[in-house]
């Protein structure tokens, strides 16, 4: 019942602070400034578009084979180059805005951006790509069509994974896919 009671309080709380901060913040030409500074994206934000994507994996494919270089995907549930959630942020900030790793994604890398969800519902040779170096990682019961960043050979051979946020675990998995790349006939 003190639970019930609570919880309800919290409810009416959260409404009242909501109604309360609404007004507060009107649309105004006085507010204006304020607001666009708060939702333009800071300097720092900015730094993983240092890297060139491609918005979809075959584009980067195609590109892949003329410059007979592997690909670097990073795949998330929803397009990671729009992904407004905290984890797409995260990692544009956090991993894509590291310098030593734009360097070595532009140097020796084509960059991918792309859905996980597109991926595995769109028909044809990329959805079979995709699948191809998703299951090579996928252990046994876990889903293969889900959320990382892998480094590949332009016909899909898994050269490494990673679907950590730290930008150390990233930059050590793209460093060792580039060795395997040089011993990887593709």
């Amino acid at each position: 019942m003190l639970r019930r009671s609570a919880g309800s309080l919290f409810a009416a709380l959260v409404v009242v602070a909501s109604l309360a901060a609404a007004e507060a913040q009107e649309l105004t030409p006085e507010t204006f400034p304020g607001y666009r500074s708060y939702l333009m994206p800071q300097d720092e934000e900015l730094h993983w578009l240092g890297i060139t994507w491609h918005p979809t994996l075959w584009q980067a494919v195609i590109q892949a084979h003329r410059q007979r270089a592997p690909i670097v995907v990073w795949a998330t549930d929803g397009h990671p180059l729009g992904h407004a959630c905290p984890d797409g942020i995260r990692a544009r900030r956090g991993i894509w805005s590291v310098a030593k790793i734009q360097v070595l994604v532009e140097k020796n890398f084509v960059a991918a951006a792309d859905s996980v969800r597109s991926l595995s519902a769109r028909p044809g040779p990329e959805a079979t790509l995709f699948q191809r170096f998703a299951d090579a990682d996928s252990s046994p019961g876990r889903k293969s069509a889900c959320q990382g960043i892998w480094a590949i050979t332009p016909s899909g051979k898994a050269l490494g994974v990673s679907r950590a946020a730290d930008p150390a675990d990233v930059q050590r998995m793209l460093e060792q896919a580039l060795v395997r790349w040089e011993h990887t006939p593709d």
